[in-house]
């Protein structure tokens, strides 16, 4: 912790795979920086994602990390009991649609499949990701739900959207242990369900 209100975080990851009989390791960090306002109720984070090396690979030819730079913002709401999250992911990248997303469609003239170029305001959109928190009379309770425009674009079938990119979850706290439970939908496929509980130690004079 640095000063009042900066704080700075690091952290240092061993990555492994295996595949049948190759395998591949790696090294990275994550270094973050957090500026909190407590009597305006808000806090925003600088983080570098993925700094580091792959140190052994299948093959012959080393692949790099993907490297991420996201700037976060959350703030509660003067009058509401009601925080709302927004975060911007690859500020080091502008460009992160994925190829195998484009739209065809058949010249009539040519006949010849041309590929639509995706606009500027979407490609925009796909870095961004927006989240909510409500307190219920401001007690131990939580009901939370979030949205992932990359998510959304990317991971729908163009037959059947359903609610691929959205996330909801719950938590409450009861006396000095608290309990969560989310689902993120990701694919058609399977949403998973997250259970976690929280203890802080402090509160135990640890």
């Amino acid at each position: 912790v640095l000063f009042d209100r900066l704080s700075l975080g690091v952290n240092i990851n061993i990555l492994n795979s295996q595949y049948e009989n190759y395998t591949s390791s790696a090294l990275s960090t994550n270094l973050s920086a957090t500026y909190s306002n407590l009597k305006k109720s808000f806090i925003t984070t600088l983080l570098f994602k993925n700094l580091g090396r792959q140190i052994s690979s299948y093959t012959d030819i080393k692949e790099n990390l993907p490297f991420d730079v996201q700037l976060a913002v959350s703030r509660e709401l003067a009058h509401l009991p009601f925080r709302y999250h927004i975060s911007y992911s690859y500020l080091n990248r502008f460009d992160i649609k994925s190829p195998y997303k484009l739209v065809s469609q058949t010249n009539l003239e040519t006949g010849e499949i041309e590929f639509r170029q995706e606009t500027i305001a979407k490609t925009l959109l796909r870095h961004i990701s927006i989240g909510g928190e409500l307190n219920p009379f401001k007690k131990s309770f939580f009901l939370r739900g979030g949205f992932n425009f990359q998510r959304r674009f990317d991971l729908t079938l163009a037959s059947y959207n359903s609610f691929v990119g959205f996330s909801c979850g719950l938590g409450f706290r009861i006396s000095k242990i608290r309990f969560d439970y989310s689902r993120s939908s990701y694919h058609l496929s399977g949403a998973p369900n997250n259970f976690s509980i929280g203890i802080n130690l402090s509160t135990f004079g640890i």
